[in-house]
């Protein structure tokens, strides 16, 4: 009963640590989404400055 125990917490530990690599990696797509949005909004702005010399 009690090595069932323990790998029903070990399995809890290691979902644990598994969800919180997933949201990690959700966190840090997020932000380069943004990074993203951004230096396309500047790229956008610099090729229309370009385009009119």
């Amino acid at each position: 009963m009690l090595s069932r125990l323990g790998r029903v917490l070990s399995m809890s530990s290691v979902m644990g640590l598994l969800e919180d690599e997933e949201r990690a990696a959700r966190q840090r797509v997020e932000v380069l989404r943004e990074q993203t949005d951004r230096l396309l909004a500047e790229l956008h702005e610099a090729e229309t400055d370009w385009q009119q010399w």
